[in-house]
């Protein structure tokens, strides 16, 4: 919270800011009319001076309310205000944003200002731009830290440290550390025109596994050519199966055995890298279903319906839309390029690519650990009953 700021002449400008980092109004009666859903924004005499709607992102402003009038933002992919408008759907008010988000604003002719003529607080990626010092100054909270639109960087280090770590402290060692960049300060892994940052932390997505699971496929395809009939029956049956099932599993190198390298943080946690995009590790392990369903003989409408009964005895009514694309994926072989939703603009890429990719089927791990053929059953010798 800033309280006072002295500028060049030594003059004091006193602030007060009303925090509710969440922006949730109270539960009872939110539904009730509009007016439950603005959220009022207060001056040092605590007159009040504007009412705010968001929508469901964290950062999404959709309706400003300041002297009785209602102005409407439009937002482009970042959640970027990009134009004010009134009630007829005129502009009144244009806003755009260099790479790192240093806002220009204009009138509706595109006609540069200063400042808003309508006290529109919002600005890069949606989040509140604080203007100091005679508009000599401009600054941009982003929860854990600030950001300065100017130079392109946070003010301070990244508080999850040089390895952004989920769960556990960070370790000290020279295999992990900067292992995610050597700049503390680095907006956006340096692709703001991409990603968002809401919490000033960058979520990134988890570890990269798009080489391991090419291992992977190489390794399925090895084994599927030298398995026999037999083994080929087994594993197929050995799928169905709901207590051992099928899974692939993610391995560290001996050396990084001690290294805890959880990537994932945030609203990113469960999440894998492929090929610089974000995925659901729960939905990349479709890929495997169908994989082994091509090798099967089923068609790609038997497998999608394999899954959709598995995923309903697992609780689920039907799988989403990331568990299908997975499981065509792993049916035509498919691993990078996979569409991933909304996942790509909430987290950032992992770098960390110390993992690779193991699977099991059924009770026994591999498809060349199932026996070639029926084991041989050699009849017991006749037992002589002594008869006294």
């Amino acid at each position: 919270m800033i309280l006072q700021v002295e500028n060049q002449n030594r003059s004091h400008s006193n602030m007060v800011f009303l925090i509710d980092p969440w922006r949730i109004p109270q539960a009872a009666n939110i539904l009730t009319s509009v007016e439950n859903l603005l959220l009022p924004t207060v001056c040092g005499s605590n007159n009040l001076q504007r009412k705010f709607v968001y929508g469901n992102y964290i950062d999404e402003v959709l309706l400003m309310q300041a002297d009785s009038n209602d102005y409407y933002y439009v937002h482009d992919h970042l959640y970027s205000p990009a134009a004010l408008l009134d009630d007829d759907g005129s502009v009144l008010e244009r806003y755009e944003y260099d790479a790192y988000g240093y806002p220009h604003i204009m009138n509706a002719s595109y006609e540069s200002r200063e400042t808003s003529d309508y006290s529109n607080p919002y600005m890069f990626t949606g989040r509140e731009l604080d203007t100091l010092d005679e508009n000599g100054l401009r600054i941009m909270y982003y929860r854990n830290r600030y950001y300065d639109p100017g130079t392109g960087r946070f003010l301070t280090c990244d508080p999850l440290g040089v390895t952004p770590n989920c769960s556990k402290p960070n370790k000290f060692g020279h295999q992990s550390q900067y292992s995610n960049g050597l700049n503390l300060y680095e907006l956006m892994m340096s692709s703001p025109q991409k990603y968002t940052d809401p919490f000033g932390l960058l979520c990134r997505c988890g570890i990269d596994i798009t080489v391991g699971l090419r291992g992977l496929n190489d390794e399925i395809n090895e084994e599927w050519s030298k398995a026999t009939e037999y083994q080929k029956t087994r594993v197929c049956n050995a799928m169905f199966n709901p207590v051992t099932g099928w899974d692939t599993e993610l391995h560290k190198p001996e050396l990084f055995i001690n290294e805890d390298y959880c990537c994932g943080i945030g609203t990113c946690k469960g999440t894998v890298t492929i090929g610089g995009r974000c995925y659901p590790m729960a939905a990349v392990n479709y890929w495997l279903w169908g994989k082994m369903r091509k090798l099967c003989g089923d068609d790609i409408w038997k497998t999608l319906e394999y899954v959709t009964w598995w995923k309903r005895i697992r609780g689920h009514l039907f799988p989403d839309s990331h568990t299908l694309r997975w499981t065509i994926a792993g049916y035509h072989s498919k691993i990078e390029g996979v569409a991933s939703d909304a996942l790509e603009l909430e987290c950032a890429p992992c770098r960390l690519k110390k993992y690779y990719l193991d699977y099991h089927i059924g009770w026994r791990r591999h498809i060349e650990h199932y026996p070639k053929a029926p084991l041989e059953v050699t009849p017991l010798p006749p037992i002589l009953l002594a008869i006294n």
